[in-house]
């Protein structure tokens, strides 16, 4: 049988925001019967992941790309892979069985190809969505778990702000700081953001940085006793205003600087001195370096899930031709929660010749931006248990996002309870940064941070970087830490790097730490438990972004970088 596989692919290095008209769907032909002997894997994406991250792997230079094997550079024309979630079609790997649903590296198209080697496993989706594979059972909730546990080390009753608390990773974050017993201030981009924030996911409260004209003040307002810790999602002046409201010993995790991503220029620069006198821990993570809390954070997910503990926020498109305008959306700042597009990361096997999978098998995985991909021996994929779940969950709350959520919480950030959390919402605050009256806005917006932080910021979950960066530490406390997620804000604009003042950095003691939930998979199945139980429960609420169609695709991963996407970002390139 032969199909007609779509995937998306970029024309020209992306070094700047990035535009739907940079994105291309290119077709061909794809048999689904393998050769003899052959021991690849091909899958039937079913959810692919789109991330801010992945700006810096489009441009023709990021010291990103030799720091991490996720993050290797994509030459125009290469199929661009991310997280996703697939059922098996054909395998010739023993290990996988044709309708396996796996998770794992795929391609932004309609089929992937795993070779041998390549990134996939078979998964028990547990009677969740399968999106929140790639969600907040997946990379997105060990980034939040680990960064808000192992960063900031959160205490009971700490008093934590996270920026771009709606998006994939914040809004997990602030959502198990509640659970753990801290307060939580977080802040968005509109008003709807900012309501959905506190009525709908708990947080104690939460502010429009728009709105604020003074983000040092702001957070002053909000937390007059100082911030314990800050996630911070986004950089720039944001994270200065948050480390100037520190407490001392106030930890900040760094998981990105989406507002320096498209524009370097944006770079944070801290107060040094409040780092170092305040004794701030300034670190930057990556949930994949937290893998060890893999299963801690899965079983404690799921449980908060099947108990409506937490709610995942997903964000979902339908298709790869969804893709490049859900992407691009993500750097415009209207996504909430994790965007995926149907199709992202999870996959059906239509074919195999593996014995691990066997047709119709629910596989989750990188998977190619097309319809179909041919998952070659050894490829990162693996069948996956939806366990009463939507699919997208599994590259959402239950995938990547969700084990980046959580890792970079509870790993990076080593939450205290009654610390206090930063939590930026990075889309906006991109979006801004490209307009005008950018830089007047930003750090006018800052004054808030040291307003609901008037001690100080313990923990900082970053997702952007640049100017939310600098202001995060400048308001970050003593011995803070600083979880680094991403750094959206430099992925189409190096110009727009954060620079943090290094003597608060030195004299706050801050912890800066980058991490990739793939170091933390030793935290799983915590992470799938706890967020499972969490989602269950009504806990927890993913927020998923999904497109519909490979050729949705560009459209989605551009829409991060005008900040569309809300949440998870997918593309849906067929039916469950």
């Amino acid at each position: 049988m032969e199909v007609t596989n779509r995937f998306i692919t970029i024309k020209n290095p992306v070094d700047a925001a990035p535009r739907e008209s940079d994105f291309e769907t290119k077709a061909e032909a794809l048999s689904l019967k393998l050769e003899p002997g052959s021991i690849d894997i091909i899958v039937k994406n079913l959810y692919v992941s789109i991330d801010p991250y992945q700006i810096n792997r489009l441009k023709s230079h990021s010291s990103s790309q030799s720091a991490s094997s996720f993050a290797v550079r994509i030459i125009p024309g290469d199929t661009i892979d991310a997280s996703g979630v697939a059922r098996v079609v054909a395998s010739g790997n023993p290990e996988f069985e044709k309708g396996d649903l796996v998770v794992g590296l795929l391609a932004w198209g309609d089929y992937t190809v795993v070779k041998p080697g390549g990134m996939l496993r078979k998964f028990d989706p547990m009677g969740f969505p399968l999106s929140y594979q790639v969600g907040i059972l997946g990379f997105s909730g060990l980034t939040a778990y680990a960064g808000l546990f192992e960063i900031g080390k959160p205490k009971k009753g700490e008093k934590v702000f996270v920026s771009a608390a709606s998006g994939s990773v914040g809004h997990l974050v602030g959502q198990y700081a509640k659970l753990f017993g801290c307060y939580v201030v977080g802040s968005a981009g509109s008003k709807e953001k900012v309501t959905l924030l506190k009525d709908k996911l708990g947080f104690d409260d939460a502010f429009n940085y728009k709105e604020e004209t003074d983000l040092k003040a702001a957070l002053k307002r909000y937390f007059p006793d100082g911030i314990d810790i800050y996630f911070d999602n986004v950089g720039a002046e944001m994270q200065e205003a948050a480390i100037a409201n520190m407490n001392t010993y106030g930890r900040v995790a760094v998981c990105g600087v989406i507002s320096e991503y498209t524009d370097g220029k944006k770079r944070a620069a801290p107060e040094m001195l409040d780092v170092i006198y305040k004794r701030i821990k300034f670190q930057g993570f990556l949930a994949a370096d937290h893998l060890n809390l893999y299963q801690d954070f899965i079983s404690t997910t799921c449980n908060h899930l099947r108990s409506g503990a937490i709610y995942p926020l997903e964000d979902i498109s339908d298709g790869v031709e969804s893709i490049p305008s859900a992407f691009t959306g993500l750097f415009q700042g209207g996504n909430i929660g994790k965007k995926a597009i149907d199709a992202n990361g999870v996959a059906k096997v239509v074919v195999s010749a593996n014995p691990e999978f066997k047709r119709d098998d629910l596989v989750v995985g990188l998977i190619s931006w097309g319809e179909y991909e041919l998952v070659k021996g050894g490829a990162m994929i693996r069948r996956l248990e939806p366990m009463g779940f939507p699919l997208s969950y599994h590259v959402g709350i239950l995938g990547t996002s969700g084990f980046t959520a959580y890792v970079g919480f509870y790993e990076i950030c080593k939450p205290k309870r009654a610390r206090k959390f930063l939590f930026l919402v990075h889309m906006d605050t991109l979006w801004d940064s490209m307009r005008n009256s950018v830089v007047a806005t930003l750090l006018a917006a800052l004054v808030p941070t040291k307003r609901y932080f008037p001690d100080g910021i313990d923990v900082y979950f970053d997702n952007v970087g640049g100017e939310m960066l600098e202001a995060a530490v400048a308001n970050m406390n003593l011995f803070g830490r600083v979880a680094a997620c991403g750094v959206i804000s430099e992925c189409a604009d190096a110009s727009k790097r954060a620079v943090p003042n290094m003597i608060d950095i030195v004299y706050k003691r801050i912890k800066i730490q980058g991490f990739l939930s793939t170091d933390h998979f030793d935290l799983h199945q915590d992470f799938i438990s706890m967020t499972c139980d969490a989602l269950r429960a009504g806990k927890i609420q993913p927020l998923e972004d999904i497109s519909n169609g490979v050729d949705s695709i560009p459209s989605a991963f551009t829409g991060f970088f005008r900040g569309d996407n809300i949440g998870k970002k997918f593309v849906r390139i067929a039916g469950e």
